[in-house]
């Protein structure tokens, strides 16, 4: 696995699927215009390197040709750093010494999410009519507390009086910790709809087109969000050995799942959103330790029943 640099963490089944989630968003009026396009694809990994971008959008261009707006100049492909998840796919020998060397299944694996992922970010981008899709942004910043940690507050302490004061200020006490929370959400603008926010709304920018940008009031509309937070993805212990995407991938499982069937009812995605976290233990499956590891184990069958879902498989060999 990648992350802890362990040679005796192999990975041994799945605990979650890795995604690879595609964003993309246009200014073009009637076509993806490339000079106007910005697409975001962010991995369920340790890290990203160039060369993945490079397979991905080739990967692409053999199944759309050159018809695409996407190339290596608006394509972003970032990984969430998750630390349970197979390697071998870095283009440098260093990255890939703990896991025996190059592991060609893991590269091509993530090469064909990524392709698949921005492929349907693309027919996302139309509406059953043949049509440009209409969408909303709305850029939010909050502060989240608790959910971070320095790593090391020892050589924190040596960086300059002014530096440190700046990061503090960032957070609720914390010390050495931005605890910034910043998320991009889209959402589908519908026929009369208000996604303008009036006078609580109304996201920093200017209407530009089909890329309104405003605030998404109506969780019905939500259609996606990329979130920013400075928390390390080692809340699994370098002794766990099913392929996972950490902490973020349990926040993003945790919000797809609760949205999934009540897209249009508020109250009981909040709900259901609940009930799983719940399942989670509060975040005891976290926990250092054997209790911790187990119920980390157990954690998404546990869920999938709190909310009436069907059970996961059982764990077997993952796939990037």
């Amino acid at each position: 696995m990648m992350g802890y640099a362990k040679i005796g963490q192999v990975t041994r089944g799945m605990w979650q699927r890795q995604w690879a989630r595609a964003f993309l968003v246009s200014s073009s009026s009637e076509f993806l215009d490339p000079s106007d396009t910005v697409a975001v694809v962010v991995v369920d990994a340790c890290m990203c390197f160039p060369n993945l971008k490079t397979a991905a959008l080739r990967a692409l261009a053999k199944t759309r040709g050159i018809n695409h707006p996407l190339t290596e100049a608006n394509t972003c492909v970032c990984a969430t750093h998750t630390h349970a998840a197979p390697g071998g796919f870095a283009p440098f020998g260093l990255y890939n010494v703990t896991t025996g060397g190059a592991v060609s299944a893991t590269f091509d694996a993530a090469v064909e999410g990524v392709a698949e992922a921005l492929a349907a970010a693309l027919d996302d981008a139309t509406d059953s009519g043949g049509g440009r899709s209409r969408c909303a942004l709305s850029l939010t910043r909050a502060k989240l507390a608790g959910a971070a940690v320095n790593r090391s507050t020892h050589a924190y302490r040596r960086n300059p009086a002014s530096l440190r004061a700046e990061v503090d200020s960032l957070g609720s006490g914390t010390e050495g910790v931005d605890e910034t929370l910043t998320v991009l959400r889209m959402g589908e603008i519908r026929d009369g709809a208000d996604v303008h926010g009036g006078a609580e709304g109304g996201a920093e920018g200017a209407d530009d087109g089909v890329a309104d940008v405003h605030r998404v009031r109506d969780l019905a509309l939500l259609r996606g969000a990329v979130v920013w937070y400075a928390v390390h993805g080692t809340s699994l212990r370098n002794s766990f050995n099913l392929a996972s995407g950490d902490n973020k991938g349990v926040a993003s499982w945790l919000v797809e799942t609760a949205l999934r069937s009540n897209r249009e009812d508020c109250t009981a995605s909040s709900a259901r959103c609940r009930a799983l976290i719940d399942a989670f233990g509060g975040g005891e499956v976290f926990d250092p330790g054997k209790d911790g590891e187990h119920l980390a184990v157990q954690a998404p069958r546990i869920a999938a029943g709190a909310v009436a879902l069907k059970p996961p498989p059982p764990s077997r060999q993952p796939r990037a």
